[in-house]
């Protein structure tokens, strides 16, 4: 006759399992420091102090089995850094380090993004600029100074561009969320 387990002893045996399960699927302390050196890797990058030749070089000489946790960790270093300014480059590291469909997709649809938000930004900048340079040319008027020596006025130091520019960078960042799961694959 078989005895009958109580809840407690099914209890422990589950847990038990469970233990074993996440003592596989744990990454060992060598693989720990592979993925830590990976991200400090991604951090190198954004400081434009290695090219994606370099890292791709480096990232080659980490063990087979660590590799894809390693890219995964630089990728997601690498694209939570993403910006207006830095997309490019940033894109183009991932498409050279994954060389797959799904990201090469994913660098495609986010470089259409950015090159819509460089756009819209530069619309901005000189509709601004238009109307600022209205504004002075006026205030200049009225003090009587006139003519074609007057030039333009650049807004990019001012407080009110930088506004402008963190807003859409809020939006872009929104949307590109939506991406990252693609693009570190």
């Amino acid at each position: 006759m078989t005895r009958i387990k109580s809840a407690f002893e099914l209890a422990i045996e589950k847990m038990k399992g469970q233990e074993v399960e996440r003592e596989k699927d744990a990454p060992s302390d060598e693989a720990e420091e592979y993925i830590k050196a990976a991200a400090l890797l991604g951090r190198t990058f954004l400081k434009k102090s290695m090219n994606k030749e370099e890292i791709k070089e480096k990232l080659q000489r980490y063990p087979e089995k660590v590799r894809p946790a390693a890219l995964r960790a630089f990728l997601a270093e690498l694209t939570a850094g993403l910006n207006l300014e830095n997309t490019g480059p940033i894109l183009e590291t991932v498409a050279h380090l994954r060389q797959d469909e799904e990201a090469g997709q994913a660098c495609a649809r986010a470089k259409e993004l950015h090159h819509r938000y460089q756009n819209l930004l530069a619309e901005k900048l000189a509709q601004l600029e238009a109307e600022a340079t209205q504004w002075q040319l006026k205030k200049y008027a009225r003090a009587g100074i006139k003519g074609d020596a007057i030039a333009g006025f650049n807004l990019e130091g001012t407080a009110a561009w930088q506004e402008v520019r963190q807003q859409y960078e809020a939006e872009y960042a929104a949307r590109l969320k939506d991406l990252l799961p693609a693009l570190l694959g």
